[in-house]
């Protein structure tokens, strides 16, 4: 259980952590590497652009199992991924459910082998893909088809009118 804290005792804390943030960014900045500091800021930003948004939430998005959506992963600590990624959902996803489960998908750049991938990665070739085209090919199609359905409808419909006396 945590400790019950005053306002001014969370103000101050948030100072202390702002300011440590602040010395770590500028230590990074001069010292290592400054994109680090330069992505760690744009998920500071993104984060708390996140932390309003869902605030003003009621329901949230409903994903299906086996649906590919892009997903923000936050920031890259250590291996895992961070950024912006096309994911697979696991489970399905209900209105008020805050947290979907999913597996992050990253391209496989041509310069790698891949016989030697990286520990947990698994090449699943082209086949998503593919796929992903044919249904969208098939929606395509469909709607193509409707499309031509409703046109035919269309004419006749102006045809009968044309020949309607009244």
């Amino acid at each position: 259980m945590s400790i019950r804290k005053s306002k001014e005792d969370i103000k101050q804390h948030c100072n202390k952590s702002i300011e440590t943030l602040r010395l770590f960014l500028e230590e990074t900045i001069d010292t290592q590497d400054p994109m680090l500091a330069d992505k760690l800021a744009y998920w500071i930003e993104d984060y708390t652009k996140f932390m309003r948004k869902e605030r003003e939430v009621e329901q949230f998005a409903t994903f299906k199992r086996g649906a590919v959506i892009k997903a923000h992963l936050g920031f890259r600590i250590g291996s895992e991924q961070g950024g912006l990624h096309y994911c697979v959902v696991l489970s399905d996803s209900g209105k008020r459910q805050r947290v979907v489960q999913v597996i992050p998908l990253t391209s496989q750049k041509p310069k790698h082998d891949l016989n030697n991938l990286p520990k947990g990665s698994i090449y699943i070739g082209n086949d998503l893909q593919q796929k992903l085209y044919l249904k969208t090919k098939n929606i395509q199609d469909e709607n193509e088809h409707i499309i031509d359905i409703c046109s035919e409808q269309l004419q006749q419909l102006q045809a009968d009118k044309k020949n309607d006396p009244k």
